[in-house]
């Protein structure tokens, strides 16, 4: 009993052990959980369907994004859409001042459509490329169309060139219903809190065009010298290699429509060009329900509540219904340089000089009701710009998956007079539903086999095949014929012994029968012996 007793305690001890390490273990896996990711490239990611559509659901997808296009050269005619809000650094504050564990390599070039459907990245983090330029999500737009996105939570800090959604625009490029909240530093020349400059070769023969429409920026942005709440300069710009000045080389056509900036810009000691919305506009520029109600500073040269107009403006700008909050010491526009007149409407009315006015002012007024602006909070935004940062109350209808197709989910606002609604909640095609009836499609012969197959209920295809085997030749028995009844002679076979008996019975007795016969005759005589 006692060494029973012993063994059943070892053995509760043991057990307890055990239970103690899988508790230890999973504690620890939970914890692992609330750290950040380090996420790596899905290498499997692409265009699935062939349609020149490609996805972007996970931040392994966005890396594979900005991977892939080195090698297949370019984005030109296909489309990338989101399908759900992606985030690089969950728990990660971007004012916090602490680099994260995820950095955004900035996507080289793209010269496709990128459709948002009204999803947001958060939490991009980027240091700029290998020369310590161009931090932001993409450097260069050339001839690219981007839709119904936004970019939140990010930090985009470099030398120069910088910008919270791309740093460099080549060639006709558009935006449109963009949104960014994001932190943009340039430590040398150029930011914006969109777009940082515009290039252009100047062998160029014609002017290239970019409009923004619906772009809204709730930032912040920073810079020696052309900073813009959306664009640091509408145009490229030189280093004088005598002086290290700087001169603007060429110019951009931009065309900005229900734009709004809500956040600060400001420039060095030295920094002459700081505007609401541009911070240097050396080419032609027309601007039209615009407004701006961030900050500036600038400890140079006068502040611009719209843009700064710069040499070489060879067709002017127009600017046509925009307002802007009164800031002392501040107006609409500034003219730093030698520049051609700046035509200015209000309502269709042309004015000396623009109102100021507050955001509740601003929805009031025609223009910006017909374009449909709307109040969030304490922001008027464009209608576009609205549907995307608004709580929607979205209903969801579920498609579920087939063979065929992947399953989905479609969000669309329940709202009075809202129309948002995105695809999202992919899931992975399912295996095929076998049909009962095997289906023929050779039948068997004596020569040859047969097959027959079963095919898939939903989508018709073979799912399961069968061989059927050859039949077998019909085969003619030959006549009975009756032999003379002989008596058939004694046979041994192996070890048994098989007689015909005179009746025609079949005694058989095997060797160890036999055995087992003496054997129990020599035990019995033993017995009679004791």
């Amino acid at each position: 009993m006692k060494h029973n007793f012993k063994k059943t305690v070892s053995l509760f001890l043991a057990a307890m052990m055990l239970l103690t390490v899988a508790v230890i273990g999973v504690s620890a896996e939970d914890a692992a959980t609330t750290e950040t990711p380090k996420y790596t490239q899905n290498t499997g990611w692409g265009d699935t369907d062939g349609d020149n559509v490609f996805e972007v659901g996970t931040p392994e997808d966005l890396l594979a994004l900005a991977a892939k296009r080195p090698a297949n050269g370019s984005y030109a005619g296909k489309t990338i859409k989101l399908t759900a809000d992606i985030d690089m650094n969950p728990g990660w504050d971007a004012s916090s001042g602490i680099e994260p564990v995820n950095v955004w390599a900035t996507m080289f070039r793209f010269d496709g459509i990128l459709d948002g459907q009204g999803h947001v990245i958060r939490g991009l983090y980027s240091k700029g490329d290998a020369n310590g330029s161009n931090a932001s999500f993409i450097t260069n737009l050339v001839g690219a169309k981007i839709m119904n996105l936004r970019i939140e939570n990010s930090w985009f800090t470099a030398a120069k060139n910088n910008a919270g959604f791309v740093s460099c625009v080549k060639n006709d490029s558009s935006l449109e219903n963009v949104y960014v909240n994001a932190i943009v530093e340039s430590k040398g020349v150029c930011a914006g809190g969109i777009i940082s400059w515009f290039y252009t070769s100047a062998a160029a023969t014609e002017t290239p065009k970019a409009t923004l429409k619906s772009c809204v920026f709730d930032g912040s942005v920073t810079a020696l010298n052309y900073a813009g709440g959306l664009i640091g300069m509408s145009g490229s710009y030189k280093v004088n290699e005598e002086t290290g000045a700087f001169f603007f080389n060429k110019s951009y056509e931009v065309t900005m429509e229900d734009c709004a900036n809500y956040g600060s810009v400001s420039v060095g000691t030295e920094g002459l060009y700081v505007g609401g919305l541009i911070g240097a506009a050396p080419g032609v520029t027309s601007l039209t329900r615009c407004y701006n109600a961030g900050t500036m500073t600038a400890f140079a040269g006068a502040k611009s509540a719209l843009l700064n107009v710069v040499q070489d403006a060879v067709a002017g700008v127009v600017i046509a219904d925009c307002y802007f909050k009164q800031e002392e010491g501040t107006s609409a526009f500034t003219k730093t340089e030698a520049a051609t007149s700046v035509t200015m409407t209000y309502e269709g009315a042309s004015a000396t000089e623009l109102t100021a006015l507050n955001a509740d002012q601003l929805i009031e007024k025609t223009a910006f009701k017909t374009a449909k602006w709307e109040m969030n909070d304490t922001k008027a935004l464009p209608a576009g710009v609205a549907d995307m940062v608004r709580e929607h109350n979205y209903e969801a209808v579920v498609t579920p998956p087939t063979c065929k197709d992947r399953g989905y989910t479609t969000y669309t606002c329940k709202d009075e007079g809202c129309n948002a609604s995105y695809v999202g909640d992919y899931t992975e095609t399912t295996a095929h539903t076998e049909g009962e009836e095997w289906i023929v499609d050779k039948e068997p012969t004596t020569e040859a086999a047969g097959s027959r197959h079963k095919e898939c209920t939903v989508c018709g295809k073979t799912v399961k095949t069968e061989v059927l085997k050859k039949l077998e030749p019909e085969v003619t028995e030959a006549p009975a014929t009756e032999a003379p009844a002989t008596e058939a002679p004694a046979t041994t076979t192996g070890n048994t012994t098989t007689e015909k008996g005179g009746c025609g019975a079949t005694v058989t007795a095997g060797l160890a029968g036999m055995v087992l016969l003496f054997a129990g005759a020599a035990f019995s005589m033993r017995k009679k012996e004791d």
